[in-house]
């Protein structure tokens, strides 16, 4: 699973909120929004493409599942689309979660 962003850091805008067990604490730089749709991810560089499912979006990023994430830093273009629209974003691989 990767979570891809367009945004980098800003501090003043983070919150923290407690996810699963008190030790497990992830910091969010905007409101996600559940959301259920396909995503097209291509490397920029190499061309190379991913299509997937995204459920998570933030005025930062998004969160797309998959076997082999692209590598941290990674520029990509999203398409993201659903029944009642798309959106396309270049963007960077912020990080990889392994589940």
């Amino acid at each position: 699973m990767v979570y891809y962003s367009e945004h980098t850091t800003n501090p003043a805008q983070k919150k923290q909120l407690s996810i699963g067990s008190p030790m497990q604490i992830e910091r969010r730089r905007a409101t996600h929004h559940l959301f259920g749709g396909t995503v097209e991810v291509i490397i920029v560089e190499s061309q190379k493409q991913l299509i997937s499912l995204t459920h998570d979006l933030s005025l930062c990023g998004c969160f797309v599942t998959a076997k082999a994430p692209f590598p941290n830093g990674t520029r990509v273009s999203l398409k993201i689309a659903n029944s009642k629209g798309t959106f396309s974003a270049v963007g960077n691989v912020a990080h990889r979660l392994y589940l």
